[in-house]
């Protein structure tokens, strides 16, 4: 079915550093067959990258913000462009509120950057009025190992604990 990783892919992915797990990288990467272009803020090795890469529409256009992509992310970035030729995938190495001003506007916005209160509800207020969808990872509460209950904080003061819905794992889609 396509926008599903298949195994030989997942195994792949599965190898690359990072936090997002196989059921959010397979419903990133369904999600993205409904759109024609992907923002993702925050990107690091690209994990999640891959999986939305796998699924967005053929032609799609795929915008990734980082401050510093680490060296692991080219040879991610690479096997992507060998999978998905047909992507259009531009890179931007610089903080959010300066890629909200100088990128497309896009279908979705993936929020995935720094985890602190403040800088998320920048990234929500900067990245809203460019995207129809925005959602993002780590709305988990602490005592959990990875817990980010600044980034849960930070989404229910911008967009309400009652206008977002939790798909999968810890990724949150506002509604």
């Amino acid at each position: 079915m396509p926008g599903v990783i298949v195994p030989e892919d997942w195994a792949y992915i599965d190898a690359v550093t990072g936090w997002m797990t196989e059921p959010e990288c397979q419903w990133l990467a369904l999600m993205a067959t409904t759109v024609c272009s992907w923002t993702e803020v925050g990107v690091n090795n690209g994990r999640s990258m891959l999986g939305v890469g796998l699924g967005l529409r053929r032609g799609g256009l795929l915008q990734l913000v980082d401050k510093e992509f680490p060296a692991g992310f080219w040879g991610n970035w690479r096997w992507l462009r060998g999978r998905r030729p047909d992507l259009r995938i531009v890179i931007a190495e610089c903080g959010s509120v300066e890629a909200s001003r100088v990128l497309a506007d896009t279908h979705v916005v993936f929020l995935d950057a720094d985890h602190e209160t403040a800088s998320v509800v920048e990234d929500i207020r900067r990245w809203t009025p460019k995207c129809a969808t925005l959602c993002g990872h780590d709305y988990q509460p602490l005592p959990f190992p990875e817990g980010h209950q600044e980034v849960i904080d930070a989404v229910d003061q911008e967009i309400g604990k009652d206008n977002i819905d939790i798909p999968v794992g810890t990724i949150w889609w506002a509604r």
